[in-house]
């Protein structure tokens, strides 16, 4: 079994700036012939909203590719908004702290809302189902005004809670993917994992994301048929009891419906530092809306 970050993980959150670039070796875009299964899941993207309610049934596609050497394997991956009311008495509320590199520390809360998270291949064959708790306020945090933020001189409160606001954002459809057990058992096999002798002497694995917003490009098209929102591209490096662990892209738009749930992420893509052949693609497919359900605000008030 890999080590898995838990609870009391150091989660440390560096300046954006001080992330080193990150150049991937060129991928092969993922298409739709690749995954024939997916017509049958969900097709297709509800129009773009500014919303800030959560409706249930709310649902994502996304198409996982990881090639290792000559080796390459594809699932489907859908994921469903179960509830729009918070359950406190199920771990309703999530907190979290991150301090930036100029001593500034921002306090983040979030209500949690359980999604069902169901495994494909890429043909349609059930591979597994799961349920899990998400911090879905974080997911409202835009990437692209962090990255606006960022490319500032000096970060007011403002500036501060955007800028984690997209790494609590990052965290949390990270999370998503940590959470679940045939998900967290695909992408631990693209990152570097530290030293038995690092896990037991760090009493666990302490995990430090650096996301590149400074340094974000302008994506013109996502290739999302009907959506026109604009986009970013940038960097982000892991690292695992201080090694370096994934380099990874993230291509991000507004986290509008129907992306909410993902918080606008449209692709990632991550290679192994240590072996280039190894690397995992994210790309989404599909996103749907239901016409009507119940809702909250995203500070978890009707």
């Amino acid at each position: 079994m890999p080590p898995t970050p838990t609870v009391a993980t150091a989660l440390l959150l560096a300046a954006c700036a001080s992330t080193p670039p990150i150049t991937l070796p060129p991928a092969t875009p993922i298409t739709a012939g690749e995954f024939p299964g997916a017509t049958a899941l969900v097709q297709g993207l509800s129009p773009p909203q500014n919303e800030t309610k959560w409706f249930a049934g709310e649902t994502i596609l996304y198409a996982l590719r990881l090639e290792k050497c000559t080796t390459v394997r594809r699932w489907l991956v859908r994921l469903t908004l179960l509830e729009s009311e918070v359950d406190t008495t199920r771990g309703g509320v999530s907190s979290m702290t991150m301090r930036m590199d100029d001593g500034n520390a921002v306090t983040l809360v979030s209500p949690k809302l359980p999604v069902r998270v169901e495994v494909w291949d890429e043909n349609g064959a059930a591979q597994g189902d799961s349920r899990v708790l998400v911090p879905v306020g974080f997911l409202r945090h835009s990437f692209l005004d962090a990255c606006e933020w960022q490319r500032q001189p000096k970060l007011d409160e403002s500036g501060r809670i955007g800028v984690c606001g997209a790494h609590a954002a990052l965290i949390s459809f990270l999370g998503i993917l940590q959470d679940d057990d045939l998900l967290a058992g695909i992408l631990w096999q693209v990152v570097d994992k530290p030293s038995l002798w690092s896990v037991v002497t760090g009493f666990g694995v302490a995990l430090r994301l650096e996301a590149g917003l400074a340094r974000a490009k302008t994506v013109e098209d996502v290739g999302l048929p009907g959506w026109s929102r604009p986009a970013v591209q940038f960097p982000l490096l892991l690292k695992l009891n201080d090694r370096h662990a994934l380099d990874a892209t993230i291509t991000a738009t507004d986290p509008w419906m129907p992306l909410g749930l993902c918080g606008g992420i449209v692709e990632v893509e991550a290679t192994r530092p240590s072996d280039g052949s190894v690397r995992f693609t994210a790309r989404l497919l599909a996103a749907r809306t239901p016409e009507a359900g119940a809702s909250m605000g995203a500070d978890g008030r009707r």
